[in-house]
Protein backbone atom coordinates (compact mmCIF):
# COMPACT_ATOMS: atom_id res chain seq x y z
CA UNK A 1 0.00 0.00 0.00
CA UNK A 2 1.34 3.29 -1.59
CA UNK A 3 1.61 6.05 1.56
CA UNK A 4 -0.15 9.34 0.18
CA UNK A 5 1.88 12.57 0.51
CA UNK A 6 0.73 15.08 3.75
CA UNK A 7 -0.20 18.31 2.22
CA UNK A 8 1.35 21.41 3.81
CA UNK A 9 -1.44 23.94 4.64
CA UNK A 10 1.12 27.12 4.38
CA UNK A 11 2.23 25.73 1.13
CA UNK A 12 0.31 26.99 -2.15
CA UNK A 13 -2.11 24.69 -3.80
CA UNK A 14 -1.29 24.60 -7.78
CA UNK A 15 -4.32 22.91 -9.40
CA UNK A 16 -2.47 23.49 -12.97
CA UNK A 17 -5.85 25.65 -13.71
CA UNK A 18 -4.88 28.80 -13.13
CA UNK A 19 -1.54 29.17 -11.17
CA UNK A 20 -1.57 32.49 -11.02
CA UNK A 21 -4.49 32.74 -8.91
CA UNK A 22 -3.16 30.75 -6.31
CA UNK A 23 -1.82 32.46 -3.67
CA UNK A 24 0.71 31.26 -0.74
CA UNK A 25 -0.49 31.77 2.96
CA UNK A 26 1.77 34.64 3.79
CA UNK A 27 0.49 36.71 0.42
CA UNK A 28 -3.07 36.13 1.83
CA UNK A 29 -2.43 36.61 5.29
CA UNK A 30 -1.26 39.97 4.57
CA UNK A 31 -4.17 40.95 1.70
CA UNK A 32 -6.89 40.14 4.50
CA UNK A 33 -5.01 40.51 7.99
CA UNK A 34 -5.84 44.40 7.97
CA UNK A 35 -9.83 44.07 7.60
CA UNK A 36 -9.41 41.58 10.68
CA UNK A 37 -7.25 43.73 12.72
CA UNK A 38 -9.84 46.86 11.91
CA UNK A 39 -12.72 44.34 13.24
CA UNK A 40 -10.49 43.40 16.39
CA UNK A 41 -9.76 47.54 16.77
CA UNK A 42 -13.53 48.09 16.98
CA UNK A 43 -13.99 46.01 19.86
CA UNK A 44 -17.31 44.03 17.92
CA UNK A 45 -18.31 40.76 18.20
CA UNK A 46 -17.62 38.49 14.55
CA UNK A 47 -17.68 35.79 12.45
CA UNK A 48 -14.61 35.53 9.99
CA UNK A 49 -17.27 34.89 7.36
CA UNK A 50 -18.85 38.40 8.49
CA UNK A 51 -14.88 40.05 8.10
CA UNK A 52 -14.55 38.40 4.86
CA UNK A 53 -18.13 38.95 3.36
CA UNK A 54 -17.86 42.51 4.45
CA UNK A 55 -14.99 43.44 3.58
CA UNK A 56 -15.13 40.92 -0.36
CA UNK A 57 -11.82 38.98 0.88
CA UNK A 58 -10.12 36.31 -1.00
CA UNK A 59 -10.56 32.51 0.11
CA UNK A 60 -7.38 31.11 1.41
CA UNK A 61 -5.30 28.77 -0.15
CA UNK A 62 -6.84 25.89 1.75
CA UNK A 63 -10.31 26.54 3.68
CA UNK A 64 -8.40 25.22 6.89
CA UNK A 65 -6.32 28.28 7.23
CA UNK A 66 -9.27 30.57 8.33
CA UNK A 67 -9.08 28.81 11.27
CA UNK A 68 -5.32 29.72 11.43
CA UNK A 69 -5.95 32.95 10.68
CA UNK A 70 -8.18 33.39 13.35
CA UNK A 71 -5.61 31.35 15.86
CA UNK A 72 -2.91 33.78 15.12
CA UNK A 73 -4.99 36.71 15.95
CA UNK A 74 -6.31 35.01 19.10
CA UNK A 75 -2.40 34.47 20.26
CA UNK A 76 -1.47 38.04 19.73
CA UNK A 77 -4.44 39.49 21.99
CA UNK A 78 -5.85 40.54 19.43
CA UNK A 79 -9.28 38.84 19.52
CA UNK A 80 -10.75 36.50 21.94
CA UNK A 81 -12.83 33.50 21.37
CA UNK A 82 -16.77 34.97 22.35
CA UNK A 83 -18.84 32.06 21.62
CA UNK A 84 -20.80 30.14 18.88
CA UNK A 85 -23.36 30.46 16.31
CA UNK A 86 -24.98 29.42 13.14
CA UNK A 87 -22.90 29.90 10.12
CA UNK A 88 -24.15 31.98 7.13
CA UNK A 89 -21.24 31.21 4.68
CA UNK A 90 -23.15 29.08 2.26
CA UNK A 91 -20.52 25.83 2.17
CA UNK A 92 -21.22 25.38 6.34
CA UNK A 93 -24.82 25.18 5.87
CA UNK A 94 -25.56 26.36 9.50
CA UNK A 95 -23.40 24.73 11.29
CA UNK A 96 -22.07 25.87 14.36
CA UNK A 97 -19.18 28.42 13.81
CA UNK A 98 -16.68 30.46 16.34
CA UNK A 99 -17.62 33.79 16.88
CA UNK A 100 -15.12 36.39 18.25
CA UNK A 101 -14.45 39.59 20.18
CA UNK A 102 -11.80 42.62 19.46
CA UNK A 103 -10.44 43.58 22.15
CA UNK A 104 -9.67 47.12 20.62
CA UNK A 105 -6.64 47.46 21.90
CA UNK A 106 -5.45 51.28 21.95
CA UNK A 107 -2.07 52.04 19.52
CA UNK A 108 0.25 51.99 22.78
CA UNK A 109 -1.22 49.31 24.58
CA UNK A 110 1.02 45.93 24.35
CA UNK A 111 -0.87 42.85 23.14
CA UNK A 112 -1.01 39.69 25.20
CA UNK A 113 2.28 37.09 24.63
Amino acid sequence: MSEQPALDPLEPIITGEDERAVLGFEDWLAQVRPAFEDAAASGRVFTAYEIASERQLPDPPHSCLWGRLMSLLRDEGLIRHDGWTNGTRPTVHGSGVKTWTGLALSPDQPAAA
